[in-house]
């Protein structure tokens, strides 16, 4: 009897981990040195591809990917078009661009590089953009070191205007 309920137990706990996996509902505290990409859309395979093909001999990236939309489905769509070998370094966190508490999940501080995408057909996209630099910025704090964040901009007027903007140090 107790045989049957350690195993149950087990079971159950493996299974319920798996599905938070799958869901993206885990928070990966130790992720050191890892590349964050914010949203997904038409490019995400383009910058994983970049930044997996440009690693060093000895360096084994890993990329967080966190996204509002249905991890299982964006899982599926992004592992049909990269190759095999590359699914092992990609992890994935069911989190929204406006939530600083779902940024802070992400390991900001320990980061290498972000990239700040958004989500695909997603209203106000640029600007939400923006927003999330600054929410970053606000997580990391004063006298930290440099942290090189890409972001895209759909509308080349969103671009223009951002270069005539005197920002400060910190960004």
């Amino acid at each position: 009897l107790l045989g049957g309920l350690l195993i149950t137990t087990l079971s159950n706990i493996v299974e319920r981990r798996v599905s938070d996996i799958e869901e993206g509902k885990v928070i990966y505290s130790s992720m050191k040195n890892h590349y964050v990409i914010i949203g997904y859309g038409d490019l995400t395979t383009s910058v994983i591809q970049t930044i997996l093909e440009n690693k060093s001999k000895e360096e084994e990236p890993t990329i967080l990917i966190s996204t509002c939309q249905d991890i299982k489905s964006v899982r599926a769509a992004l592992f049909a078009q990269l190759p095999f070998k590359y699914e092992s370094q990609i992890y994935f966190y069911s989190g929204n661009i406006d939530s600083s508490e779902h940024l802070r999940s992400l390991n900001i501080d320990l980061a290498k590089e972000i990239f700040i995408l958004g989500e695909n057909d997603e209203y106000g996209r640029d600007s939400k953009n923006l927003e999330c630099v600054k929410s970053i910025a606000k997580l990391r704090g004063k006298g930290k070191p440099i942290l090189t964040v890409n972001v895209q901009f759909d509308k080349l007027t969103s671009y223009s205007i951002i270069q005539k903007i005197s920002l400060t140090d910190e960004f």
